[in-house]
């Protein structure tokens, strides 16, 4: 062995736990084993757990209504509804948990807890297993509502006093962890949950990271198999293999660099987080507390900014950082419907309930808040956008037809 060789061997024997991953981390991406690389990424996250894990409670969760925004839903009993807002509860909710915008996703959202409280023998039922597979189809056919399905199922669970709604509840926990995954911007904090309460249970933590970092479904599993399972979830993600041929292990972690082996920076929001695309220095004025890990290689969602154009003549200004009105669905369409181009590419930072937009495009501007965002609409698909990103098209204002009232 040449002197090199001694010095590599040297450093990496003083290297503490993270250190010694990262290096077979990058060492995994090099060799192009990306199953060995998820199980890294994981085995690194859970360092990053152990030390900043209180910056991921659930009611710190950035996109939750405030508890004021939730009981002004409903005319009576606010008080009573504010205090309950995350605690397991018999009645319907009069408004979704998480700032959705659209008021035909805030119904739908309602609709599917009164699934959850079927389901768990909190509402009578009569073919409760059918209401578990409407939830699950639904969270797999639309993206926007599933984090609201996961808080309301952690709604469900806790401060529960009946251990068989409790144990019902865990069972659809796992229904939907084997259907689809939460946003980036929930994963950590649903992991958090099911580290401190779910692990008796069922390996709950190895579910979510097998729907994170797997194959995406297309289909909903069948349910009967999933229940008849629960209590005894075996992994597809094996911890304790060093090295395997990736089978049905194909994505990379959230915000993971393949040059470095490592994620930069880890992004926690701490308040309500603004729907901007979140940098160092833009997260600070958001209200998100920026946790520099470098080189702590860990999967936290982050948001990435747009990508760069590097022929663009004109400079990309910054996506707006707050948005006032965030919990509220209405919204107001300042002057006649108006159509807009747009001039930036915006990848929507991994949140579904943002656009995807490129430049060119056109978009139909369904409402606009104060703070520059906007809610449009692109080839069927509806969400927000920065309207900074856009220019104005003068000559659809007059003529583009009314848009029908919304509900």
């Amino acid at each position: 062995m040449n002197t090199q060789s001694l010095e590599e061997v040297a450093k990496i024997l003083v290297l503490d736990e993270q250190g010694f991953l990262q290096i077979q981390l990058k060492k995994a991406n090099e060799l192009g084993d990306k199953a060995r690389g998820v199980r890294l990424t994981i085995a690194l996250k859970d360092l990053f757990f152990k030390q900043f894990g209180k910056m991921f409670v659930f009611e710190q969760f950035g996109h939750l209504r405030t508890r004021d925004a939730f009981s002004k839903a409903k005319l009576f009993g606010r008080e009573a509804l504010r205090d309950g807002m995350l605690k397991w509860s018999k009645q319907p909710l009069p408004t979704s948990l998480t700032d959705l915008f659209d008021p035909l996703h805030i119904k739908q959202a309602t609709r599917l807890f009164k699934n959850i409280l079927g389901y768990m023998g909190d509402r009578p039922c009569t073919y409760p297993d059918t209401l578990a597979v409407d939830l699950m189809q639904q969270g797999l056919d639309t993206p926007i509502v599933r984090d609201e399905i996961y808080c309301q199922l952690i709604k469900q669970l806790t401060d529960n006093p009946d251990s068989t709604s409790v144990r019902k509840g865990w069972t659809l926990m796992a229904c939907c962890l084997q259907t689809f995954p939460p946003s980036d911007e929930f994963v950590n904090f649903a992991e958090m949950f099911l580290q401190q309460k779910g692990a008796k249970i069922d390996d709950f933590v190895s579910m979510l990271h097998d729907i994170q970092y797997g194959d995406k479904l297309t289909a909903p599993p069948k349910y009967e198999a999933v229940a008849a399972a629960f209590g005894s979830y075996k992994p597809v993600i094996d911890l304790n293999k060093l090295s395997e041929i990736a089978s049905g292990i194909s994505r990379p972690p959230p915000g993971y660099d393949a040059a470095t082996g490592t994620v930069g920076t880890v992004v926690a929001p701490m308040t309500r987080s603004a729907p901007a695309p979140i940098g160092s220095a833009q997260a600070s004025a958001a209200g998100h507390a920026v946790v520099n890990t470098t080189p702590t290689p860990v999967p936290q969602a982050s948001t990435p900014q747009p990508q760069s154009q590097p022929q663009q003549t004109i400079a990309r200004p910054p996506p707006p950082s707050t948005m006032r009105g965030a919990n509220s669905p209405m919204g107001t369409l300042r002057g006649p419907p108006k159509q807009v181009t747009v001039l930036y590419d915006y990848d929507g930072g991994g949140n579904p309930k943002r656009l995807v937009i490129k430049k060119g495009d056109i978009i139909t501007v369904l409402k606009e808040y104060d703070a520059g965002w906007a809610l449009g609409r692109l080839d069927g698909a509806e969400g927000l956008f920065p309207m900074n990103y856009t220019k104005v098209l003068a000559q659809t204002i007059m003529n583009l037809p009314a848009l029908p009232p919304r509900d």
